[in-house]
């Protein structure tokens, strides 16, 4: 009895220490599929919060304007126009691109291992924050 409770704890021993081994390479750089999918995530958020801060900074610029009694020219307008249709053109366009690999989106992420699922959602995590930190200098414009 003795001995198989020393087996048996020396077995948990060894599970406990297999388990947290960690692949040697990342997720995003074992698998082409997952690395192509959230650089073209990271690509989209980044496009987001570019033209989200373009468009504070814009209203940002024409509120002082009010302030000191001027008003926005039809130039600043156009050119606001112009960069937020840019921006949301390769907004849809990287969308596009994230839909079509949502399939491949589901098989990998089935296949995670534990070590591999919490880096996917670190990977998520950071994009909510940029998100967060975009909400939170849209609000503080607003607060003035």
């Amino acid at each position: 009895m003795h001995r198989l409770s020393i087996s048996f704890l020396f077995l948990i021993c060894l599970s406990i220490i297999g388990c947290k081994q960690a692949p040697v390479d990342s997720l995003i750089e074992r698998n082409e599929e997952v690395n192509e999918y959230f650089t073209t995530l990271d690509e989209l958020v980044d496009e987001y919060c570019n033209m989200i801060e373009a468009t504070i900074d814009y209203a940002k610029d024409i509120e002082v304007k009010e302030k000191d009694g001027e008003e926005a020219s039809i130039f600043e307008g156009l050119e606001m126009f112009s960069d937020i249709a840019g921006s949301a053109f390769k907004i849809i366009k990287l969308a596009e691109k994230i839909e079509g690999m949502e399939d491949q989106h589901k098989k990998f992420e089935n296949n995670l291992s534990s070590h591999d699922f919490e880096e996917f959602m670190n990977i998520y995590i950071n994009a909510i924050k940029r998100f967060v930190a975009i909400a939170e200098k849209a609000e503080s414009l607003d607060k003035k």
